[in-house]
């Protein structure tokens, strides 16, 4: 959103799904706000309902960002159709890949022809629609490897949200920790990530970092944790660009580190176990596996407390 100048509003998120907390929408929502940019993270959907909801009620577009939700349902829809726009991302690491590259998806057809002139250069393929841009389009090629992958997501999706709730059963039956929460709303979940959520407390204070190794340890397997909160991100620095040298209150307004994330920042520090998409490759009857291993790691949690 930088790079339109316009100024990106951090919302933190719900500590049980790690995606935007519906209840603090609102407040951050001004005169200028035009669009509520919910993000469908590892492996939970943000509340559409709540959020179309507020969206409505003060009239801006919902955008959906999908990039770890290839495949995934709310209400029997799949993402990305819920609002004005969806977009997917197609990066290397995601379910479905084409190494770089993403799609955007619209039901409305006078965005339909703007996306289409923005992602070839500002050319005009409707008479009177063009959009200065550079070039977005992928290859033959990469559209070639996804269309093979759609193919296969389709038998895929469902496996990939058995898996999970198989997973989060497992974490359920685990002393010190439990699953991220899952709306009813959501009738099919494709992960990026496999995440569930632990409690130092309940470990004796066992930091989150020392938990995370000695569960890899376990299981042979790496559990690290979340993105870096935005508000103070490795990769998030838009005003170093000199394109938004517009104004001192234009740069402070999109300087990162003005919000306030404690949630986001918590569950950085101590509490997101997160691991990769290719965890839910783990047949269901096997999921009991990651139960014990942190039944061990709880059982020997003094031990561990002393080597720290």
């Amino acid at each position: 959103m930088c790079d339109i100048n316009a100024v990106p509003v951090l919302v933190d998120v719900d500590p049980e799904t790690l995606c935007i907390d519906p209840a603090k929408i609102e407040a951050a929502i001004t005169p200028r706000t035009r669009a509520i940019i919910p993000v469908h993270l590892y492996h939970r959907l943000a509340d559409l309902k709540a959020i179309a909801a507020i969206a409505k009620k003060h009239k801006l577009h919902l955008i959906e960002d999908c990039a770890h939700s290839h495949g995934s349902q709310w209400d029997g829809r799949g993402v990305g159709s819920h609002g004005v726009m969806g977009s997917f991302s197609f990066q290397s690491s995601k379910v479905m890949r084409s190494y770089e590259g993403g799609a955007l998806i619209t039901s409305n057809e006078d965005h339909y022809w703007k996306i289409v002139s923005q992602r070839s250069c500002g050319r005009e393929f409707k008479p009177g629609v063009k959009v200065h841009s550079g070039n977005y389009r992928l290859t033959s090629l990469q559209a070639g490897l996804l269309r093979g992958q759609l193919a296969a997501l389709r038998r895929n999706a469902p496996i990939f949200d058995r898996n999970g709730r198989a997973l989060d059963a497992a974490v359920a039956a685990a002393p010190g920790v439990r699953p991220l929460a899952r709306s009813p709303h959501i009738t099919r979940q494709v992960g990026y990530c496999y995440v569930f959520l632990y409690d130092p407390d309940a470990f004796d204070g066992l930091p989150g970092s020392l938990f995370r190794q000695a569960l890899s340890a376990e299981l042979g397997w790496t559990f690290g944790t979340t993105y870096t909160p935005l508000n103070h991100s490795e990769v998030y620095y838009p005003h170093t660009k000199k394109r938004h040298h517009l104004s001192a209150v234009y740069r402070k307004a999109i300087t990162p580190s003005r919000w306030k994330l404690p949630a986001a920042e918590a569950l950085w520090k101590d509490r997101a176990i997160v691991s990769t998409w290719h965890l839910y490759g783990l047949a269901p009857a096997r999921a009991g596996l990651l139960t014990e291993a942190i039944a061990k790691i709880y059982e020997n949690r003094q031990e561990l407390l002393k080597r720290s």
